[in-house]
C-alpha cells in the first residue's frame, strides 16, 4: 500500500518498503501548525520509522498513531481503529507489534512530530 487514508486522518507517506523509491513530496504543504488547517508534513522520530514523513491535514492530526513493527513495510492507523487493528495480522503479530507514536508539537519550533513511545518517555 502506497498511502494510508483511515477515517478523516488522511495520510501520506513517502516510503512505504525497503525496495520500493520514495513516493514525491505533495505539491503543497506546510511545516508548521498555524490552528488554520491545510497540509502539515509531520515527521516520526524513534524506532522503526524514524525520519518517515506523514502528510495529514492539521485539522485531522490524530493525537497518537500505531504503526506496524515491522521495517520491512510502514502502515500507521489512528487510535480509533487499535481495537480493529489488533484483530488484524498486521496489527496482532507479537514478533513484531505494533508501536505508538505520540504527536507532540514544540512551542518553539510549531513543527508536529510523531515521537515513539520509547522516545517519549
Amino acid at each position: 500500500m502506497r498511502a494510508s487514508t483511515h477515517g478523516r486522518a488522511h495520510g501520506y507517506t513517502r516510503s512505504v518498503t525497503p525496495d520500493m523509491p520514495p513516493l514525491p513530496r505533495p505539491a503543497e504543504y506546510k511545516t508548521k501548525v498555524d490552528g488554520r488547517g491545510g497540509l502539515v508534513r509531520v515527521t516520526l522520530v524513534g524506532e522503526p520509522h524514524d525520519g518517515h514523513e506523514l502528510f495529514i491535514d492539521e485539522k485531522d492530526l490524530p493525537p497518537e498513531i500505531y504503526t506496524a513493527g515491522g521495517v520491512d513495510a510502514f502502515e500507521w492507523w489512528p487510535a480509533r481503529l487499535k481495537d480493529v487493528m489488533d484483530g488484524t495480522a498486521l496489527g496482532a503479530n507479537a514478533e513484531v507489534p505494533p508501536v505508538r507514536y505520540v504527536l507532540r508539537i514544540p512551542d518553539d519550533t510549531r513543527e508536529p512530530l510523531y515521537v515513539s513511545d520509547t522516545e517519549a518517555r
